[in-house]
């Protein structure tokens, strides 16, 4: 009997530790949604966000790299975008994030222009929820071109 309890006890106190020693980035694993603009305009620096689309993010971890696939929901008169695949690592707490470049068509002083871009992420876990911020860049010359705070829900099965 004593060999029971004594046994009883050991996995009842390693479980806890056997939790809390998961990594850090299989925190961030799973099926996140976000809402987002659907798009946003730019006059003289004011920016005036219009609609809004559902974003789907779907994290994995390999190793010590993280994976996801960010999916837009559809926008009434747009064309269906492909399935983007963004790569990242958990560093200090926070997951970040790099889309790579895309190209973007944007409207400038009336003539469309197609730029290349790059959004990245830079994300915390709270509770059930990222937050943080992402940031699209230029390409062409690194420039800045949108900073602002995002968040992900994560999607009950």
């Amino acid at each position: 009997m004593r060999n029971v309890m004594r046994s009883a006890a050991m996995v009842a106190t390693s479980i806890p530790l056997l939790l809390a020693a998961r990594p850090a980035s299989a925190q961030y694993a799973g099926v996140w949604e976000a809402t987002s603009p659907a798009a946003i305009r730019n006059e003289n620096g004011v920016e005036t966000p219009t609609g809004s689309v559902t974003i789907t993010i779907t994290i994995e971890q390999r190793g010590d790299s993280v994976f996801a696939t960010w999916q837009r929901g559809a926008i009434e008169g747009r064309p269906d975008m492909p399935a983007r695949q963004l790569k990242g690592i958990v560093k200090d707490g926070q997951i970040l994030l790099d889309g790579g470049p895309q190209e973007a068509k944007m409207m400038r002083n009336g003539e469309e222009e197609v730029i290349r871009l790059t959004s990245s992420y830079a994300l915390k876990l709270q509770s059930d929820e990222l937050a943080g911020t992402a940031t699209v860049t230029n390409e062409a010359d690194g420039s800045v071109l949108s900073e602002r705070p995002f968040s992900a829900k994560r999607k009950k099965a």
